[in-house]
């Protein structure tokens, strides 16, 4: 099961659909199954309300949102006072997330980003702060500097944009199963266990491998939460 999700590190509801999903998916009983891929949105650019409601185009199947949300303990979730939200530019730190990945530390990069902004207030587009949170977790600090001083990643970051918006991609965090099933908007943690497990039941029985053009067969198995089969 194949879950991306686009978000951003400025946006409340993108944290606690995070929190709320990693949740979901440690209750789900088939979580060695699931696959997460975080997907990079960007606030400063797109200028969109995170609280608008979102119509996908194309064949995806739209799941209502009803806008809960849970208590996060410890965590105080108000906003960045030392400079306003529109005005932080998170492409660095998607940059940071990226070159994470690559080194199998996504989930703890994305994380420290999160965590950084939301708890420790700090300035996200700031190359101190984002070389601090690179040391750690366990990046090399020499090729981190080098690919935040580079233009490294910044393709992968236009291709994610591109298709958020080919899907007309308004409401943060914005989930798409399969790349199928549409669930836009922060759910809680009993919303998102309902939907994967309603959407596990409509498709166990698919093939958990894809075809490419040339026929072929590639793993499903792929990101920073893949278990093993």
């Amino acid at each position: 099961m194949k879950v991306e999700v686009w978000s951003d590190f400025t946006s409340v509801e993108s944290y606690l659909g995070k929190l709320h999903l990693e949740k979901a998916i440690d209750q789900f009983p088939h979580s060695e199954y699931v696959v997460i891929e975080h997907k990079t949105f960007l606030l400063q650019q797109n200028f969109k309300k995170t609280s608008e409601k979102n119509n996908v185009n194309g064949e995806n199947h739209q799941i209502q949102n009803n806008n809960k949300s849970e208590p996060i303990d410890s965590i105080q979730l108000t906003r960045l006072h030392q400079k306003p939200v529109h005005e932080i530019n998170t492409t660095l730190a998607h940059r940071l997330a990226h070159f994470a990945r690559s080194k199998n530390k996504g989930r703890e990069c994305i994380d420290q980003i999160f965590l950084a902004h939301f708890a420790e207030y700090k300035l996200i587009d700031d190359l101190t702060t984002l070389a601090r949170i690179a040391e750690k977790i366990g990046l090399c600090p020499v090729e981190t500097e080098s690919v935040l001083q580079s233009n490294k990643y910044i393709r992968q970051i236009d291709i994610d944009l591109d298709e958020a918006e080919q899907m007309g991609i308004e409401t943060l965090p914005f989930i798409v199963i399969n790349e199928t099933y549409a669930v836009p908007g922060s759910y809680t943690t009993n919303e998102y266990v309902e939907v994967l497990s309603s959407i596990w039941e409509e498709i166990k029985f698919k093939p958990r491998y894809k075809f490419t053009k040339n026929n072929s067969r590639t793993s499903f198995c792929e990101g920073d939460h893949c278990n093993g089969r």
